[in-house]
C-alpha cells in the first residue's frame, strides 16, 4: 500500500535499484524488498539462487526453516556470524526468544524527543500513528484496528481510507499528525519492551544508547563485537566509526518550546523506563 501510495520505506532497497518484480505484476516478495538487497547486489540473482534451495526443503517448523536460511546465506555470502537488525520491534522480544532461545539481543536506543521527531518523518510509522488515532475514537487498542470495517460510524470520515488500504501520499505525509502521538508510540514500545528484554537472560543481551555510540563509539562496537561473537577489527572500528554521523543527534532541541514540551511530555513514560 505504501509503494502504491508513492511514500514507501527508505529501507526498501529494492525499489532503488527493482529486479524483474514489480507491485503490478505479482508483487515483490517480501525478501527482495529489504533483506536480499543489503547482503548483495542489485538484482534478482541471489532470490533465484535461494528459490531453487528451497524448493528442496522438507517440512519443518519455522524456526528451523529460519536457522537454515541463515546457514545458507552465511555458506553462499562467506559469513561467520548472523545479525538481523528489525526496527520498532520490541514487542517481538517473547516470541524471538522462545523461538531462538540461544539468540542473543541488543537494544539500540536513542533519546526520546529525537527517536520520536525522526518517527514523525516515517511512513510506515506514520501509518501506525493514523492507527492509534483512529482506536482512540473507537475505543479499542491498535493492533485491533485492521479489523474494523471502515463503514464503521465511529471511524472518522478522513481516516477511513487507511482501513479500506487505500493510502495517498496526502494522507500519509501531510495529515496533521501531532509530535506528541509520535512519543506516545515511542513511550509504549519502550516501556513494553524493556519489560520484554528483562525476561532474557543478562548474558543474553546488551543495551546500547545511540548518544553514547558516537561520543564513545569505539567502545560501544567493542561491546557489540562482543556480543555477537567476533573481534572488533581495526579496519571495522574505523569504517563504522566513519559511517556514524553526530549531526543527526539533538534535533528535537530546534522545535519551538510548546512543540518540544509536548514532546518531552509524550516521552516521559518511556525515559523513565530505560532509567530503571
Amino acid at each position: 500500500m505504501l509503494i502504491r501510495s508513492g511514500v514507501p520505506f527508505p529501507e526498501m532497497l529494492y525499489l532503488r535499484h527493482p529486479g524483474r518484480f514489480n507491485i503490478h505484476n505479482g508483487g515483490i516478495p517480501a525478501i527482495c524488498l529489504m533483506t536480499l538487497p543489503a547482503l548483495a547486489p542489485p538484482g534478482d540473482a541471489l532470490f533465484d539462487e535461494l528459490e531453487a534451495e528451497i524448493q528442496h526443503w522438507p517440512s519443518r517448523p519455522v524456526a528451523q526453516h529460519y536457522l537454515a536460511l541463515f546457514e545458507w546465506l552465511s555458506i553462499r555470502l562467506d559469513r561467520r556470524v548472523v545479525v538481523e537488525r528489525s526496527g520498532y520491534s520490541l514487542r517481538f522480544i517473547p516470541m524471538m526468544w522462545k523461538v531462538f532461545p540461544h539468540a542473543r539481543f541488543v537494544h539500540l536506543y536513542r533519546e526520546g524527543p529525537d527517536c520520536a521527531l525522526s518517527m514523525s518523518q516515517h511512513s510506515g510509522l506514520r501509518v501506525a500513528a493514523l492507527l492509534q488515532e483512529i482506536s482512540e475514537h473507537v475505543g479499542i487498542p491498535d493492533q485491533e484496528c485492521l479489523n474494523l470495517s471502515p463503514d464503521d460510524p465511529r471511524v472518522p470520515d478522513d481516516l477511513r481510507p487507511v482501513l479500506k488500504g487505500q493510502l495517498s501520499r496526502d494522507l500519509v505525509v501531510d495529515y496533521p499528525i501531532p509530535l506528541a502521538r509520535f512519543g506516545l508510540l515511542w513511550s509504549k514500545a519502550i516501556s513494553e519492551g524493556i519489560k520484554h528484554l528483562s525476561n532474557v537472560p543478562e548474558n543474553q543481551r546488551i543495551t546500547m544508547q545511540y548518544e553514547n555510540l558516537v561520543d564513545n563509539s569505539d567502545n560501544e562496537l567493542t561491546r557489540l563485537a562482543d556480543i555477537v561473537g567476533v573481534k572488533p577489527l581495526p579496519q571495522w572500528l574505523q569504517k563504522a566509526r566513519e559511517m556514524l554521523d553526530p549531526h543527526r543527534r539533538g534535533k528535537a532541541a530546534l522545535l519551538d518550546t510548546d512543540d518540544l514540551k509536548a514532546l518531552a511530555d509524550s516521552c516521559s513514560s518511556g525515559m523513565q523506563a530505560l532509567a530503571l
